[in-house]
Order: structure tokens, then C-alpha cells, then sequence
């Protein structure tokens, strides 16, 4: 299960037992503060978090090999897109812009044939 509660100052507290969360939305939510190390605990095949205020660096999603959609657009996020994202043979959407990103795409996303440009 999950839990969500949002505070009048944008931020979200969530608790819950999620290590079979497979989904996560919060999509345009005002929500503020960096992406918790621990969500690389889930099998996350699909995660929205656009259009936010979201800060800091994208997590490498270590216990995500066949996430298919990950949304992150419209975001404060800085740092490098990992290079551990190459390994993921089921993406098929990587949104990132409108972020303050650096550095290269990493060439190994060129190799995953369903990625959508």
C-alpha cells in the first residue's frame, strides 16, 4: 500500500510497504525536494513526477531493469543522466528536459531500439 499526504507547503510525506510498487504518479503536485535514494528498493516499471520542483540528482533505478517510462520533465534536476539507464532493454520513454542537466545523453541509450526520441 501506499499513503500520501500533502502538506499546505508543497511537500508530500509517503509511507506504506511498496516493495511490490510497480507505478508511481505525482505528476504536477508542487512537489519540492530531491528524489529519495531508496526508490532504487522498488521494481518500478513506470514513474511521473513532471512538472514539479523536484531538485538534485536522478536516481540510477538499480532495482529497475525493465522499467518501460520514466517522466521527470519540468523539474530542477541537475547532475547527469545515469549511465546505468543504457541497461535498460524495456524503456521506451526517458523524459528529462526542462531540467538543469549537464553532460552527455549516455551513447549506450542509442542501442535500446524502443526508446522514442
Amino acid at each position: 500500500y501506499i499513503y500520501v499526504k500533502s502538506f499546505n507547503d508543497g511537500h508530500v510525506c509517503v509511507v506504506g510497504d511498496m516493495h511490490e510498487l510497480e507505478f508511481i504518479d505525482f505528476s504536477n503536485n508542487h512537489l519540492e525536494g530531491s528524489i529519495l535514494e531508496s526508490i532504487n528498493n522498488l521494481a518500478l516499471s513506470r514513474l511521473y513526477m513532471e512538472n514539479n520542483n523536484i531538485n538534485g540528482t536522478i536516481p540510477s533505478f538499480s532495482n529497475s531493469p525493465y522499467i518501460q517510462e520514466i517522466h521527470l520533465d519540468n523539474n530542477l534536476l541537475t547532475g547527469t543522466i545515469p549511465s546505468s539507464f543504457g541497461f535498460f532493454q524495456s524503456i521506451t520513454v526517458l523524459g528529462a528536459s526542462y531540467n538543469m542537466l549537464a553532460g552527455t545523453v549516455p551513447s549506450s541509450l542509442n542501442d535500446i531500439p524502443a526508446l522514442h526520441s
